[in-house]
């Protein structure tokens, strides 16, 4: 059996292949091939899937090894929600000293809410992450989006940074947590 007799075989998927392998073949075979230079890509990228709500975990203190950290959670849904609730999970040895829960009912679109929470960083030891969880119900469906602050231990290297509005912060580099 020839080749090209096992491609038809293999259904319309199977000639199509052919028909390519024939186009290139009398292309090599006269000379003129198939000139793909000219040919230009056209690339239209584009997306509207967003996210139904934002959340962010901004410090409002510095975070330094031994102290209170307080932490501002901002939250806005683009979409009415059902039964929005807010959870602030911590590792053992940090101390949270504020509500780990709470539950913030219905929100309309486009309305916002905030709080606070504050942990106190171990004076030793390596990084840690505070992760908040705000899920809600959108049309009968579960749906969360979480956030961390990370909490860079006195372990992690780390160089000192002068920013453009002249604060002075802590710089450490990168890395997969455990």
């Amino acid at each position: 059996m020839r080749p090209w007799e096992i491609y038809l075989r293999r259904g319309r998927d199977g000639f199509m292949r052919v028909l390519i392998l024939a186009l290139f073949l009398a292309g090599s075979v006269t000379g003129g091939g198939l000139d793909f230079s000219t040919v230009r890509p056209q690339v239209n990228c584009g997306s509207d899937v967003v996210h139904p709500f934002t959340l962010e975990v901004v410090p409002l203190t510095p975070i330094r090894p031994g102290a209170p950290v307080t932490a501002r959670i901002v939250f806005e849904s683009r979409v009415p929600l059902d039964e929005v609730s807010l959870r602030i999970q911590t590792p053992r040895d940090l101390t949270l000293l504020s509500a780990p829960a709470s539950d913030w009912g219905r929100m309309r679109a486009a309305e916002s809410r905030q709080a606070e929470f504050t942990v106190i960083v171990p004076r030793s030891g390596p990084r840690r992450t505070v992760e908040v969880t705000v899920e809600g119900k959108l049309d009968g469906s579960l749906i969360r989006r979480g956030a961390i602050l990370n909490l860079a231990g006195s372990q992690e290297p780390f160089r000192l940074v002068t920013t453009a509005d002249g604060r002075k912060i802590r710089e450490v580099p990168a890395r997969k947590l455990p």
